[in-house]
């Protein structure tokens, strides 16, 4: 682990939280992972201050759990949480395609066409993180257009959980292919400018789900947070 991202005010103590919240949603650093100060601060090269001060933001996040004077703890992942996540962003997607429909440029549609060859590129090589990348990328085009970038960084601040189910079920090669069709038809219909048509797109996409429900907790349980009652929780009604 390495320094490697900076904030817009180029800070050490920027610089920690967005390295360990990078290595957070990517996975490097697995649900359930212990963390101590003085361990991030040796492979870091830095004090533990600029340390501390991360896993206090990254708390804020729901993306660790802090047990003074014992451990930090990458916070696995909670289904409910999953669920208010994707209940936002749901919203605030929708509500932003219909100002995009109104305000895209031929210029968008040619942006949006490239991204989603890079998707291709990045499926067809196996970089399931990239994709999920590009993937976010092509999201947050619409929000630009919609001029609605105070959206998209609200969405992108409490996604914490959300999203590393989502990088989860790009491991399935099956499941980027027919998302990759699920953008093609949202970009389809923009252009035409079908409003009934990409709402119907949209809510398709950010609703289905592909794999077989309860497949992810079988198969990576010690990533989540269940309770007893959640031990055969119904992934279905989580609609990634």
């Amino acid at each position: 682990m390495s320094l490697k991202y900076r904030d817009h005010e180029n800070t050490v103590q920027g610089a920690v939280y967005l390295t360990l919240r990078n290595n957070i949603m990517n996975l490097q650093l697995k649900p359930g992972t212990v963390m101590s100060t003085q361990e991030i601060a040796t492979k870091l090269n830095v004090s533990r201050t600029p340390v501390r001060e991360a896993f206090i933001r990254l708390q804020r996040e729901g993306l660790v759990e802090i047990f003074p004077q014992k451990e930090t703890v990458v916070s696995k992942i909670n289904l409910d949480r999953v669920r208010q996540e994707r209940f936002i962003r749901e919203n605030l997607e929708m509500a932003v395609m219909n100002l995009a429909i109104q305000n895209y440029m031929p210029e968008d549609i040619v942006k949006l066409r490239k991204n989603i060859q890079a998707q291709k590129d990045l499926c067809q090589s196996k970089d399931y993180i990239g994709f999920l990348n590009m993937d976010t990328q092509f999201h947050k085009t619409f929000y630009e257009i919609s001029k609605q970038q105070l959206a998209w960084e609200t969405i992108k601040n409490v996604n914490g959980h959300y999203n590393r189910i989502r990088l989860m079920t790009t491991w399935s090669e099956e499941i980027i292919i027919n998302s990759i069709k699920q953008h093609e038809n949202i970009v389809n219909a923009l252009e035409k400018k079908d409003i009934e048509l990409l709402q119907k797109e949209v809510k398709y996409h950010l609703e289905k789900l592909i794999i077989e429900k309860n497949d992810i907790i079988k198969q990576y349980p010690e990533y989540f947070e269940l309770n007893a009652d959640e031990q055969l929780y119904d992934l279905s009604i989580i609609k990634i």
